[in-house]
């Protein structure tokens, strides 16, 4: 694991904050290839995702969430609210799933805005 560069900014995030950033910032998978994140993702998910591409829905974002933590993400349809479409096709519905991820993260009391336009371009 690579160490942190700012640990001032560090010791300032609550604890849901700092699994994050040192899942995905910290660690050395952000230094890694493309191939190697999807040979990961399709093992903690159990998928056979061929391109990064294919996380542009951001179904797949929020089963990695989920999988850190559980029923933190409404994965399924409960009464009303949103939940994760993981037949999206469209934009509209793409942001949907973000929106998705946005609310799990304000659960968890992590204050990362997450780049949707970005996201759902697959960049």
């Amino acid at each position: 694991m690579a160490t942190f560069v700012n640990e001032p900014a560090v010791g300032m995030m609550n604890d849901a904050e700092h699994r994050v950033l040192k899942l995905v910032v910290f660690s050395e998978a952000y230094f890694k290839p493309r191939s190697e994140l999807i040979q990961w993702v399709n093992k903690l998910l159990n998928l056979n995702i061929q391109k990064v591409e294919e996380c542009a829905s951001g179904a797949i974002h929020c089963q990695i969430v989920d999988a850190l933590y559980p029923k933190k993400i409404k994965m399924s349809k409960v009464g009303n609210l949103e939940r994760v479409n993981f037949g999206a096709k469209y934009d509209h519905e793409y942001t949907m799933n973000f929106k998705v991820l946005q609310d799990a993260f304000t659960k968890l009391g992590v204050k990362k805005v997450v780049p949707v336009q970005k996201l759902i371009k697959a960049k």
